[in-house]
């Protein structure tokens, strides 16, 4: 099935390996948002928006459930945490207090 060749769990296999590299994929994102963080010749506002902009077009639709609900809350308390400023831009994020910066930078470094 599927072009695979056929063997015990054949179709979990493949399965497998979409959920292994959503997860791979998933981790490089978050590697590049962490280093992204800690770049300290850029504002902390442009190292927050460019960490975020990581996860982008994520594909989140072959991870396990557990994993979808985790970013899902990750993103939620993002969201919680900015929805008290005006943001209709990346740029808008200069508005953000550094305290709540530094919250979205947490949860992001959390994420994994």
């Amino acid at each position: 099935m599927g072009g695979q060749p056929s063997h015990e769990g054949g179709v979990k296999d493949e399965k497998d390996k979409k959920a292994e590299a959503a997860l791979q994929d998933l981790q490089n994102r978050w590697l590049k948002a962490c280093m992204t963080l800690d770049e300290l010749g850029k504002p902390q506002w442009k190292r927050t928006t460019e960490a975020m902009l990581c996860f982008k077009k994520l594909n989140i639709t072959h991870m396990p459930e557990r994993w979808r609900q985790r970013l899902d809350q990750t993103f939620l308390q993002i969201n919680r945490v900015t929805e008290q400023y005006p943001i209709e831009t990346w740029e808008d994020y200069q508005t953000v207090s550094s305290d709540d910066l530094t919250k979205i930078g947490s949860l992001i470094r959390k994420m994994l």
